[in-house]
């Protein structure tokens, strides 16, 4: 990861002359001067609607976490709502919109031989996508120029994948204090441009079971998020794969949506069942080792029919998920016969 340098201006080809001066004067300091306190009656506060980028999952003018472990494709999920977002296209169980603007900042994914590519095979609309390539400090005076683009640009989206390498290095990220600081002045930054703004985070091992624990970092990074997101795949099936709504403080918990990449394509596939338990979970590695022995003693004396093998693994208690996993791991061949497909062990294991 390239190293931070220390504040300086943003340069993402927006023009900012006569943003609104209330962003360039307000004060850098992160609390108010208990002098200055003041108590407001409820009475006299207007109720407000929530809007949705995509509802219920990602809301607009509050931030939104996404989590997951590397090679989960949550680089590919951001790069499809930025373009989603630029067509107007409706995400899953939504309507068609208005085109938008986004803009995504990495610190990860190379601007030309990674994010363009993935934009244009989804068929974003490339004019309407910005980003940003340079890692730098979410220092206050930074958060403030950070606001100036979005609000000129009109961006409804914004990513920052991911969101510990704009941590400046006196911040730790394990400290709730710090990180809800930084956190509050950038979810006051996605108020006041009315925009989505996006965080990703890679999931941390060891960590507790539970999805709102399992983020690199304080858990003060879920906390200051409306809403929270885990990208991740089934234990014993790695082509199962699911964005799932952990958390939600703006009403109730939308609905699992899968997706796949194959072959360097994503796609949505449709509403999942697969929970952030099921997400989260670790292989079982002894029915693993049992799929393979029954695997070894079915087919040691030669090939048979996939659907027999499949048939008496299940009458073992053997998922087809396990039994997969398990045939992937001993390179069992399989050989179209007539209309069957039958299965054989490689030729060192079968003369075992």
């Amino acid at each position: 990861m390239p190293k931070q340098t220390p504040y300086q201006e943003l340069h993402l080809g927006v023009d900012v002359q006569g943003v609104d001066d209330r962003m360039k004067e307000a004060p850098t300091g992160t609390r108010a001067d208990h002098t200055s306190l003041q108590a407001r009656c409820m009475a006299d506060v207007a109720p407000m609607s929530v809007e949705w980028l995509w509802h219920p999952l990602v809301p607009l003018g509050h931030l939104t976490g996404l989590n997951g472990d590397p090679g989960e494709g949550k680089s590919f999920l951001t790069q499809a709502l930025a373009t989603a977002v630029s067509l107007g296209q409706g995400l899953p169980a939504n309507e068609e919109t208005n085109p938008g603007n986004v803009l995504i900042l990495t610190a990860e994914d190379h601007l030309g031989t990674t994010v363009r590519p993935r934009l244009e095979a989804m068929g974003c609309d490339l004019t309407r996508v910005f980003a940003y390539d340079r890692p730098f400090s979410l220092e206050p005076e930074c958060i403030l120029d950070l606001e100036a683009r979005i609000a000129e640009m009109r961006a409804r989206l914004v990513i920052l994948d991911p969101i510990v390498a704009y941590m400046a290095s006196s911040v730790d990220i394990n400290r709730a204090n710090e990180v809800r600081t930084v956190l509050a002045q950038l979810s006051d930054a996605a108020e006041r441009t009315s925009s989505a703004i996006v965080i990703v985070r890679h999931l941390a091992k060891g960590n507790g079971s539970k999805a709102i624990y399992r983020g690199l970092g304080s858990v003060d990074f879920t906390a200051a998020c409306r809403s929270e997101l885990l990208a991740g795949h089934a234990a014993e099936d790695v082509t199962a794969r699911a964005l799932v709504h952990t958390k939600s403080n703006l009403g109730p918990k939308g609905e699992a949506q899968g997706y796949s990449i194959e072959n360097g394509v994503f796609r949505w596939t449709g509403p999942s069942t697969l929970t952030a338990e099921e997400l989260l979970a670790q292989p079982d590695t002894s029915r693993h080792r049992e799929a393979m022995d029954f695997l070894i003693e079915f087919l040691a004396l030669g090939r048979q029919p996939s659907e027999e093998v499949k048939a008496a693994a299940k009458a073992e208690g053997i998922t087809y998920a396990t039994l997969r996993r398990a045939k992937n791991t001993l390179r069992i061949k399989s050989r179209n016969i007539g209309e069957r497909w039958d299965w054989e062990l490689p030729e060192e294991d079968a003369q075992v």
